[in-house]
This record gives C-alpha cells, structure tokens and sequence, in this order.
C-alpha cells in the first residue's frame, strides 16, 4: 500500500515538473511579478571595504553593495536564455542595436571609474535590461500563455493591499521583514506619515522601502496589465494594436476583462493609501493622456468610431473631474502651498543645487553610477527636520544621469525616452503609451528610485524593454497580417 502510495505521489510529482518545465516562460515570467514587490536583499560585506560605503562616519544604503532577489530572478532569465537556445542572446544582440550601444559604453564607464559601487550598478542594469527584453520578446512572439501571469500580478496586488491597509491602520509594520518590511511606526525616525483629517496616519508602504515606491509600482503594475489585456488574443499574447483589438472583443474572454479590472480597482485603493502624490498625479495623467487619445481618435471619422471615442473619454475624464471636486478649490489651494514649503519639497530643491554643482564640476562623464551621494564627503549635505544630514540622490533621474554620467549620456537617454514614446503614439498603442509618458515625464521628474533601487531599475528596465519589443521588427510584421 505504502510502495503504491509512494508510486502515485512520485508520478504526480513528475507530473507537475513537467508541467512547470513545458510552461517554464510563463511560471519564470509570473514568479518574476510575484516576488518584485519583495525587498528582499542580502548585503555583500565583504565587498563594503572596497566601497566605502559611509559619508562622515554616515552609512549609505546608497553605496553599500548588496544582491536583491530581483537580480537573482534576471539572472536566471538569461541563464534560461542560454539553456534553451544557444543562438537567443546573439538574435536578441543582432535585432537590438541599442544593447550593444548600451555593453560598449558601460564597458568604457566600469574602465572610467572602476570602483565597486560603478560595477554593480552597471552590471545590474544591463542584466535587467537584457533580461526584461528578452521576457517581452518571449511574450510577443506568442510563447507564453497569459492566464498564469494575469492572475499572480493581481495576486501579488492584493498581497500588497492587505499589508497596506494593515499598516495604515495599525501605524506600524506588521511584522513581516523577511519579505522586506520596513519596521517604522507613524511619527518615528524614517517612517513616512501624512497629516489627515488633524491625525497623523503611517502612508501604507507594503514590502517596499517607501511608500513612492509602493505607488510608483502599483502605476506600473497597472501599465502591465493593460498591456497584457490590450495585446491578449485567445490566451496568448499577440501584438496586436488598439484599432485591432476594439474594447468588444474583450467581453469573449471575462477573465482578460474582468480580472485586470478587478486588479486595477485593488491597485487604485493601494495607491491612495500610499499618498503619495507623484503617484497619484502619474496615474491621473495617464487617465487624461487616453482621453486625449480616445478623443483624437473619434475626431474627424466615422459615427461608428466617434460613438466609442467620446463615451470613453467622456467617462474617464469625468471620474478624474469628480475626484478633484471631492473638496474645494481653496483646500487644494492650501495643500499646495503647504507642500512647496515642506521639508521634502526644500530637501529636493538643495538635492537639484548638487546636481548642478556636480554638473559644472564635472560635465562630460560625470562622477560615476551610483556615486552621487560621495559628493557629500566633500560638501555639507542637507540637512532633514531632525538635524541629520540628507544623503540621497537628486530626486530626478535625467539629472541624475547627467551627473553620473554626463551632460551627453544624459542627453541621448531623454532623447531615448522621448523617441520610444513616439513610437507607440504612432504605432497606436494608445492605453501603453499614456503610461509610459505619464511616468517617465511624472516620475522620472520628482524621483530617484527608478535608477536607484533593484525594484526601481526593474520598472524602468521592463517599461523601456517593452517598448522596444514592440517596435521590433518582428513584430510589425506580425501586427501587419
């Protein structure tokens, strides 16, 4: 009985490691979504002497060289890469030009500054784009089945939401730091609380290291899913375009509709939690960006069209009136100009003073990757509410870029952004477009983690990836059957 027993379990077993094994792009792509929320990493000490990571006696989580689960998880994408097709990174180098652009000037800034803190970060970066490039190409090219990865980033979604809503209401972690929960308190040292309704509430931070964060992936995430939705043809992921996949279509498959809505009202309760007004704003211009589109789309052509561009903008754009209208304008008022004499909005302000003496100091190759906060061994950092000193990067990454990497770099990189996004304007992916500008014009102004942080360089790395895949040759003529 025990020898049949054991038989049956080891068939099943089998069984599921062969399942696991056929889908292995879907459950590596899923499993990637699940755990990036995770901050989970593991410090390398025996590298920290050769990083120096302290300023003034001052440790830096900024220059300490740690290995996030992330990392794992991309490094493991190219390792699958190379195991399941020997040819699939030379395609992949051969049809992207920009990747090789990208190996040969990381090379040249690692020989430049040749200090730990400049390695990892460009070896980090360049496995991250190269991995998430190589994920979308996958998923554009019909290899993977979007069922699995529709239900665990939602999945992931709530997780977060619970923990969120946990937080806010407790005003303290909850407990869970091997999962990467911060542990602060509302009102602590490095916590980060909101004033509302005269009390004084932790913003909901989930397992990322701060609640922009949170908001900033929880944006993302959403582009993710109407990504997948909007390409989504009979349980694979195809390129195709809005004007090809009209909104109709959708209602043939509940689960491709009503589960990425389900998702994205979880994900809309997550990111007001957050407070976080980067965040909010992102979300709310991606809103008008595909009003704009929706409208741009129905002016001037049939009735037909016309009847489903104006109901959609119509509705879209209301939502977002009614949202601002849920208090007077005299209190947004008063918001704002309480916020312009914060002390994050001053910090970030003395943050942009920094880049630009770093900038005239050093125009043309700046001081490095991930160097910026060394600068700060040589000149007073600012100062927070609590008299210590603020050692972070310059909240915005074009400025950030210039001044790690120069005026130049940081140049051809904007120019990047901005040529991608043309791409998928004129490619009309619409619903994708209005994200990715909304974040990068957003975001990318009023933030550091994008280029800072494993979870931060993943969102900008899959965003960019994305948007590359799209245009690939490849798949325009797919898109052109």
């Amino acid at each position: 009985m025990n020898s049949l027993r054991r038989k049956r379990i080891t068939s099943e077993l089998h069984s599921i490691v062969r399942s696991i094994w056929h889908n292995r792009f879907t459950v590596l792509y899923a499993t990637i979504f699940f755990v990036a929320p995770f901050n989970i990493t593991k410090r390398l000490h025996f590298l920290a002497d050769s990083a120096h990571p302290y300023i003034h006696g001052i440790y830096s989580n900024y220059l300490y060289p740690t290995v996030s689960i992330l990392d794992i998880m991309m490094l493991g994408v190219m390792i699958l890469a190379v195991a399941e097709d020997r040819g699939s990174l030379k395609d992949l180098f051969q049809k992207h030009k920009y990747l090789r652009v990208l190996v040969l000037y990381l090379f040249i800034h690692i020989a430049i500054f040749h200090n730990i803190t400049t390695t990892t970060w460009s070896l980090r970066f360049f496995t991250y784009m190269t991995s998430t490039l190589l994920l979308n190409t996958w998923l554009l090219e019909n290899r993977i089945h979007t069922k699995t990865i529709l239900r665990t980033i939602i999945l992931s979604g709530i997780i977060q939401v619970i923990v969120g809503i946990a937080q806010v209401y407790k005003g303290h972690s909850i407990g869970l730091p091997y999962i990467g929960e911060s542990m602060v308190r509302v009102g602590g040292f490095k916590s980060s609380s909101r004033l509302i309704l005269d009390n004084l509430h932790l913003r909901a931070y989930g397992t990322f290291p701060h609640p922009n964060l949170l908001a900033g992936y929880t944006v993302f995430t959403m582009a993710v899913l109407t990504a997948l939705v909007m390409y989504t043809r009979n349980n694979t992921v195809t390129p195709t375009v809005l004007r090809k996949a009209p909104l109709r279509r959708l209602g043939q498959w509940p689960e491709f509709y009503v589960l990425p809505i389900i998702g994205i009202l979880a994900l809309c309760i997550l990111l007001a939690l957050t407070v976080s007004y980067s965040g909010i704003l992102t979300a709310v211009s991606a809103i008008i960006l595909l009003s704009a589109f929706a409208i741009l789309l129905s002016y001037g052509s049939s009735k037909k069209k016309a009847r489903r561009g104006w109901p959609v903008a119509g509705f879209l754009l209301l939502g977002t009136l009614l949202f601002f209208l849920q208090r007077p304008t005299a209190s947004y008022t008063s918001v704002i100009r309480t916020q312009l004499h914060s002390e994050h909005v001053v910090l970030r302000l003395e943050y942009v003073q920094v880049a630009f003496r770093i900038l005239r100091e050093h125009p043309w190759v700046g001081i490095g990757a991930s160097n910026f906060v060394r600068i700060y061994q040589h000149i007073q950092a600012p100062l927070t509410a609590h008299g210590v000193s603020g050692i972070q990067p310059v909240h915005n990454i074009y400025l950030l870029i210039a001044a790690e990497h120069g005026i130049f770099v940081a140049t051809i990189a904007t120019i990047f952004v901005a040529w991608l996004a043309v791409g998928l304007i004129r490619d009309k992916n619409y619903p994708y477009a209005a994200i990715y500008i909304s974040f990068f014009s957003i975001i990318g102004n009023l933030d550091h983690y994008l280029l800072t942080l494993p979870q931060g360089i993943f969102i900008t790395s899959w965003l960019i990836s994305y948007a590359i895949a799209l245009q690939a040759d490849h798949v325009r003529e797919k898109v052109d059957r």
